[in-house]
């Protein structure tokens, strides 16, 4: 199946604006996939066609934040719960 030519650009732009989402420079994205900054740049512009193994990378990434994002959530509302009942138990004669 043959892609658009802009579906690399908008790909990248979705990149680019998770990116900027996230409070993250060009620089410390780059170095957490192992490429230059230059490079993640042309990607975001839709200049060059972005490696498969970048996009597994950026879509696993992705999922570990997700997944982070879930069990400290979790985590809260647990604590939420047990502070609640042990002012509960605290509180009966």
């Amino acid at each position: 199946m043959k892609m658009p030519d802009d579906t690399m650009g908008r790909v990248g732009a979705i990149m680019h604006n998770a990116r900027m989402s996230c409070r993250m420079s060009r620089d410390e994205l780059a170095d957490m996939l192992r490429i230059l900054p230059n490079e993640l740049a042309a990607y975001e512009h839709g200049k060059i066609k972005i490696p498969a193994d970048v996009l597994e990378h950026v879509f696993a990434m992705g999922f570990s934040m997700l997944r982070f994002r879930t069990l400290t959530s979790k985590y809260r509302m647990q604590r939420r719960i047990f502070r609640n009942l042990k002012q509960s138990s605290a509180e009966m004669p």
